[in-house]
């Protein structure tokens, strides 16, 4: 019978036993198998793998039967979204590549300022889990994404990979499969995304604080990005908050912004701020832009 991998990456091993050295290969989602034979949890399965033949033993936890494992699917450059519709995928829930699945999410569709605030409220960011800092690792991409994309706006938590997009562009159907077709985006990558194709998904650039704000109070998404010149290490990216009677955005004598109140995840998460200084400017980043999407 054959079986689909739903893993991210599972271990194909020499032998049914979970040690090191005993691995063989990675296989990567969406590959498929055939099982020959079960012994308690593992599975031995031969299957092909970019044309090369395999045999070994998996973890038949990963596996499900191929009829029951539907991926997304493209045949031309189009947003991308890894697993949506998944309600497992939480504010209460670790940070995953899935857009949030739990019923009761807002939207703001269509834009307005009282929809963009209620779903900055609703991600309730300085507290859930999902965005927690932890371990060294900050989740300021998962964040902007889910903004976003509650306001129906693409910005990319995955995005396809080299060769899927040279697939796409020659109008073949393309499935979207971890590690294989699509990868995550870190916030250095998104900034890249935003200056090669952030215009063909509705993203205007501005070099207006003042711009990015008046977005944001008309419930648009304003964002700003910046790339890290150590590209080991993430970049950052916030998203541009509605203003508030109690959070308002710092403006020079002739009324124009000089610091827009922002929301972020990041080494500590707040809901709106107004920060003392242009962090995009620090030495840390190599470039950094602002865009803005109505």
């Amino acid at each position: 019978m054959r079986f689909t991998v739903t893993a991210h990456g599972l271990f194909l091993r020499k032998e049914p036993r979970q040690e090191a050295g005993n691995e063989r290969a990675v296989l990567p989602e969406g590959c498929t198998v055939e099982v020959h034979a079960r012994e308690g949890k593992w599975c031995r399965v031969t299957g092909t793998l970019d044309g090369v033949s395999f045999e070994g033993w998996v973890s038949g936890k990963y596996l499900a039967k191929s009829e029951d494992v539907i991926f997304a699917t493209a045949s031309q450059l189009a947003p991308v979204h890894w697993r949506a519709n998944n309600p497992g995928s939480t504010r209460a829930g670790p940070a995953s590549a899935s857009p949030i699945g739990e019923s009761g999410m807002p939207r703001n569709a269509p834009v307005s300022r009282a929809g963009l605030d209620k779903v900055i409220d609703w991600l309730d960011v300085e507290n859930s889990r999902r965005y927690r800092p932890g371990g060294g690792r900050t989740y300021c991409n998962i964040y902007a994404y889910d903004v976003a994309y509650a306001s129906s706006v693409f910005l990319p938590r995955v995005w396809w990979t080299d060769k899927a997009i040279a697939a796409l562009e020659a109008g073949q159907q393309v499935a979207a499969q971890y590690d294989v077709t699509i990868r995550e985006m870190n916030a250095n990558a998104i900034h890249n995304w935003l200056l090669d194709y952030g215009v063909r998904f509705g993203w205007k650039r501005t070099l207006s604080l003042t711009e990015l704000q008046e977005c944001a109070n008309r419930g648009g998404i304003a964002t700003i990005c910046a790339r890290r010149k150590d590209l080991a290490r993430s970049g950052h990216i916030v998203i541009v908050a509605p203003e508030t009677a109690q959070k308002k955005a710092r403006r020079d004598a002739n009324g124009r912004v000089t610091m827009p109140v922002q929301s972020q995840a990041g080494s500590v998460n707040f809901e709106r701020s107004v920060p003392a200084s242009a962090w995009w400017a620090d030495a840390r980043f190599s470039s950094f832009v602002l865009f803005i999407h109505d």
